[in-house]
């Protein structure tokens, strides 16, 4: 699967952080609107707190890095949802 994020949708409960994570200083939305993510494989886990783990590709400012990280999918009949915590470094 695949997701597109708008950044400038980024949220934040402190206005002076949601506007430098946005600036030119940070994520620079004026130049890179979009982050996006690929995946790659998705496999069922024997885990109780978590029913997928899932690995692909994150885009973001310019640059592509792999990350894994454990998704809980509830499929319905038309939809399916996605519920899953990620923590990024900065840095990265």
């Amino acid at each position: 699967f695949e997701v597109e994020i708008e950044v400038a949708s980024l949220y934040s409960r402190t206005v002076m952080l949601a506007w430098y994570l946005k600036s030119k200083n940070a994520f620079d939305v004026a130049t890179y609107p979009t982050a996006s993510f690929r995946s790659t494989s998705v496999k069922a886990t024997p885990d109780a707190k978590t029913s997928h783990f899932v690995t692909g590709e994150f885009s973001i400012h310019g640059r592509t890095r792999s990350v894994g990280f454990p998704a809980n999918f509830s499929v319905a009949a038309d939809s399916v949802d996605v519920t899953a915590e990620i923590t990024l470094k900065q840095s990265d």
